[in-house]
């Protein structure tokens, strides 16, 4: 079991994020870690509907910027592999066959909105905040823009990446980027995968394997592309500085 999450098995099953005291940020251990449970529940025939989710008071505050600032010193063999250059996490949004329900809350911050877009229905609660931080840094949200697109359409999808800057839960309800805002965005997620579960489990996979079929130009060629652009920007010099400056000012 993960010491990064929390995972309730049952007809709706229930995944959180586990690793407050970093705002839940995604290093490669806990990637993992959420790819394995989310594959092996897809698997389950007994499981209907999945909800992502926090028992903190964040959802996701992005990459782990520890880890980032390794993999820029890393030799560049060493460095390529552990920025996961196939993006797992990200890629199985077009293979998932169960319905994925994702509860936000709090900061929601750049692969944490590429978390977000995973789900097939995403409910943010008042409060949330999202901004997609990559640039920032000197990267580009490379393997979630197809999700981003896929919710928000590539225009304003780019403007966001380009510019970086933070909106609110109802700005993202607009874009088109989350599905509702609710008071308890947990409780209302499980409401919402319940209803979901009431349908038959081939009625359900079978439509999401539609859905899927719907995003086939978003293929594996697409994701080596930018596994490659994403792990050359770790070797920048501007990405070392950037993420040092970051990582200084957070522990003063």
């Amino acid at each position: 079991m993960s010491k990064y999450l929390i995972v309730e098995r049952d007809t709706v099953s229930t995944l959180l994020l586990n690793r407050p005291e970093k705002h839940n940020a995604l290093n490669q251990e806990m990637i993992n870690d959420i790819v394995d449970v989310l594959s092996d529940l897809q698997k389950d025939r007994s499981v209907k509907v999945v909800i992502v989710g926090t028992l903190g008071k964040n959802f996701c505050a992005g990459g782990d910027l520890d880890e980032f600032l390794e993999s820029h010193e890393a030799d560049l063999e060493d460095g390529f592999e552990a920025v996961d250059p196939g993006m797992s996490l990200f890629k199985l949004a077009f293979n998932l066959k169960k319905p994925l329900v994702v509860a936000t809350k709090g900061i929601c911050r750049g692969g944490g909105v590429g978390l977000s877009t995973l789900g097939h229905m995403s409910i943010a609660e008042e409060g949330t905040t999202f901004a997609l931080t990559e640039v920032r840094l000197g990267l580009f949200p490379y393997g979630i823009y197809p999700l981003l697109a896929k919710n928000m359409g590539e225009r304003r999808s780019l403007e966001l990446a380009l510019t970086g800057r933070e909106f609110d839960c109802h700005q993202a309800l607009s874009y088109g980027l989350i599905d509702e805002v609710s008071i308890n965005s947990l409780d209302r997620a499980k409401e919402i995968a319940s209803s979901i579960a009431e349908a038959s489990i081939y009625s359900l996979e079978s439509g999401i394997e539609l859905y899927n079929l719907s995003m086939a130009r978003y293929d594996e060629g697409f994701f080596k592309h930018a596994g490659l652009l994403r792990a050359v920007s770790f070797k920048t010099d501007s990405l070392g500085e950037r993420v040092r400056k970051f990582l200084n000012r957070n522990r003063r």
